[in-house]
């Protein structure tokens, strides 16, 4: 027990346990294991891995301050020790980095180097645990040593001041929420640092710094000025880091970074719509007249298992100029018009009577401009009726069989791209006409359609007009192959759901509307502060939470569809609807990022929905969410004063009882001593004050006769005899009345103070 003692002492106060900085090395050992815990746990914020984290760092660096008592005393052997141990140091992270890139991470085929991994926000990464031990590692001994050399050997507030901003910092770039318990910490540590100096360099004689009192008063302040701080409400505050951002988001190594990290996105599970949601950096500006989706990547393979999207391989199926060859809406609707004019056995065929007595839909053909703003990606944002793309040379563009558009060779884009979209906008489907035409098909008679279309074009307007229908042809074939390729087997309450949403309903249009509107008719909730379970997915949300962001919203529809025996794809990409006044466009922002389901419409082509719940239906309950918080913060801030003033009124009882308590322990003699301490205590005495004064001052300010307790505690400590029972009475007794007559004397001096007060007034 004793050696662990023992090893206990040293670890904190160092070899020499006697000397006069233990406290100030237990403080900044304890600050610089704080600055490197709190700076880890942005890597990895799991509770288990922070307190293994703590611990190594802890004993990594209580083992560098021995190093450093060692230096001191020693220079040269010491900084050829210090060396070896740097050296050593760096010697084991990279056995640890090593590590990690041979063993990879489960479930990524990329790879990923140190330095990369380490300048990229760990918000887009997976998690990498030798990479973050090796950062433990240097970042341990390299903060202890500047902690220790700042704070033990020459003090300076400026760099400790600095060194507690490191982990702040890392937060702040990152625009994360940093811990309160790490705010804490820090400034409580930070303080103690800067009041145990003090003494040490300016008033090594003054005796009260060696007080109790005086730590116990500093701690009272710290802990109550950082709990004030941070419960009372702040106003929100959004800072303008564009300037910033541009100036260190050099265009190669952003090029670099987004190489790598679209390498990563043949997986999603939805975390990006939780990670980046705090983010204000405008990665695109675009112009245009509504408000619409951008599809950014899709992604074809849905894992129950860990709730999650894949893609194998993106199929680079034809050019870009081929891809977007004759899918005029407007253009297959005039063309069905025309054969339907002169061929009534189409019409009464396939029900067309109320499409052709319809009015004529305008032109739905629309632009949209976009300039990246220092954001590099691998496929262009592009809306689901994409047509042309006039500033762009198209012969290096090909089109994948989920309409991403890219460069042949899976080249990345400029990070300053600028360039005009033509679309057929989807408000086309709002006019009748459309509606008429596309409720009448699904994908059981719409070839049957399409083939009869074809042979009457031939017959009575020629080859020309062919390709309208031909164009919509092969479209529709590529939907049915897409929906074999990325079919999987529902499970079966899935499976019965989208039989019961669609029950009735005979047109594609018709199936696909009718699970839209299931989210929105079925108290679905969109919440960005809620977390699912570890082993939730898809059946979790539509059976039970009934909660999640977009990409909860997004999956369930396209697998209802899929269910329901139509064509459908996962997409991602942002939300064209953060109009901003300041720069006269539409902004995109991580905030923006958004997910959302494509389905083939028999009669039309791919189709966008919107499944995810209005965000106006939660704007009520987060704007109660922060009603509740704002009052929680009230609540615990008046808590605390209540607490404060509490404490003053009883602590000072709760103190003189359990004083009184101890005296039972003690012999009689030893007590009369103690209650004299406890009056130099409570009246602010000098120590070196004698009994003979004490009586006299009591005697001049309250009246109070302290001879009797003055003769005994003489012949006690200086006549080295026994007191008696009734002796101790009669010092008890007096200590009683004197503290009884000081309150009296207290209240009475304050009530005159105050009638004082109120005579200068008048």
């Amino acid at each position: 027990m004793n050696i662990a003692t023992d090893i206990i002492k040293k670890i904190f106060y160092g070899i020499d346990c006697n000397n006069d900085s233990k406290d100030l090395r237990i403080v900044s050992l304890l600050f610089g294991v704080c600055i490197v815990t709190g700076g880890i746990y942005y890597y990895n914020s799991n509770t288990v891995s922070l307190i293994i984290f703590f611990l190594f760092t802890f004993f990594i660096q209580a083992g560098a301050y021995f190093i450093f008592d060692f230096i001191s005393k020693r220079k040269l052997i010491g900084s050829v020790i210090y060396v070896f141990a740097f050296v050593f140091i760096i010697f084991l992270a990279n056995i640890l980095i090593t590590l990690q890139q041979s063993i990879g991470v489960e479930g990524l085929d990329v790879d990923i180097s140190f330095m990369f991994w380490f300048l990229t926000p760990q918000s887009a990464m997976p998690y990498f645990p030798f990479y973050t031990y090796a950062i433990l590692l240097i970042s341990s001994f390299f903060i202890s040593s500047a902690v220790y050399y700042f704070t033990m050997v020459i003090y300076r507030a400026t760099m400790t001041f600095l060194l507690m901003l490191i982990p702040l910092a890392i937060y702040a770039k990152e625009l994360q929420h940093i811990p309160l318990i790490l705010i804490i910490c820090l400034f409580i540590l930070y303080f103690s640092i800067m009041s145990l100096n003090t003494p040490r360099r300016n008033l090594r004689s003054v005796k009260i710094f060696k007080s109790f009192k005086y730590y116990k008063a500093i701690s009272y302040f710290l802990i109550s000025s950082v709990l004030i701080i941070t419960l009372i409400p702040k106003p929100t505050i959004v800072a303008n880091r564009d300037y910033i951002e541009s100036i260190i988001n050099a265009n190669e190594l952003t090029s670099k970074f987004m190489n790598t990290l679209n390498q990563l996105n043949n997986k999603s599970d939805g975390g990006l719509f939780f990670n980046f949601q705090n983010s204000n950096k405008i990665l695109f500006y675009v112009e245009s007249d509504e408000m619409i989706n951008l599809k950014a990547r899709v992604l074809e393979n849905y894992d129950y298992s860990d709730d999650s999207w894949s893609i194998d391989e993106r199929y680079i199926y034809k050019y870009f100029n081929y891809y977007s060859d004759n899918l005029n809406p407007n253009d297959f609707i005039n063309i069905i018009e025309k054969v339907c004019k002169d061929n009534q056995a189409i019409v009464n065929k396939y029900n067309l009577n109320d499409f052709l007595n319809a009015d004529e839909v305008d032109d739905c053909k629309k632009n949209i401009n976009i300039i990246a703003n220092n954001f590099s990606t691998e496929y262009l944002l592009v809306p689901t009726g994409l047509s042309q793309l006039p500033d762009i040379p198209i012969d290096d563009l090909v089109a994948t069989t989920g309409g991403e558009v890219g460069i042949s060779g899976r080249k990345q884009f400029n990070s300053d791209i600028k360039y005009d979209i033509e679309y057929h906008s989807e408000s086309i489907v709002n006019s009748q006409k459309v509606i008429k035409l596309i409720t009448q098909f699904n994908n059981e008679n719409y070839l049957d359609f399409l083939n009869d279309l074809e042979k009457l074009i031939q017959t009575h307007f020629g080859y020309s007009n062919y390709a309208f229908s031909n164009a919509q042809y092969y479209t529709y074939k590529q939907a049915m192959q897409y929906y074999e390729k990325t079919y999987q087997e529902p499970s079966e309450r899935i499976l019965k759901l989208a039989h019961e949403i669609t029950e009735n309903k005979f047109s594609d249009y018709e199936k696909a509307k009718a699970i839209e509107e299931y989210f929105l008719t079925n108290n679905f909730t969109y919440d960005l502060n809620y977390k699912k379970d570890v082993g939730d997915n898809v059946e979790n949300f539509l059976f039970e939470s009934k909660t999640g962001v977009c990409y909860e919203f997004a999956t369930a529809m396209v697998l209802l569809a899929r269910a329901a025996g139509l064509p459908a794809r996962y997409v991602e990409g942002f939300s064209v609807s953060n109009y901003s006044n300041k720069y006269g466009c539409y902004t995109i922002t991580a905030k923006e990022s958004h997910a959302f389901p494509e389905v083939y419409i028999s009669g039309y082509g791919w189709m966008s929905f919107e499944p995810t719940v209005p965000s106006n239906e939660t704007d009520v309950a987060l704007s109660a969410k922060k009603d509740f918080m704002f009052f929680m913060q009230i609540t615990m801030f008046m808590i605390l004063i209540i607490t404060i003033i509490l404490c003053m009124i009883f602590v000072p009882k709760i103190i003189e009882w359990t004083f009184r308590i101890k005296l039972k322990k003690y012999s009689y003699g030893d007590r009369v001593v103690r209650i004299f301490k406890r009056l130099k205590a409570i009246f602010k005495f000098n120590e070196c004050i004698t009994s003979k004064e004490m009586s006299d001052y009591f005697l001049n300010k309250y009246g109070i006769d302290f001879l009797t307790s003055e003769i005994i505690f003489d012949k006690y400590v200086y006549g080295n005899k026994d007191i008696t029972k009734q002796e101790f009475k009669k010092v008890y007794q007096q200590y009683i009345t004197l503290l009884t007559d000081e309150r009296k004397y207290v209240k009475t001096q304050k009530r005159l103070k105050v009638k004082s007060i109120l005579k200068l007034k008048d």
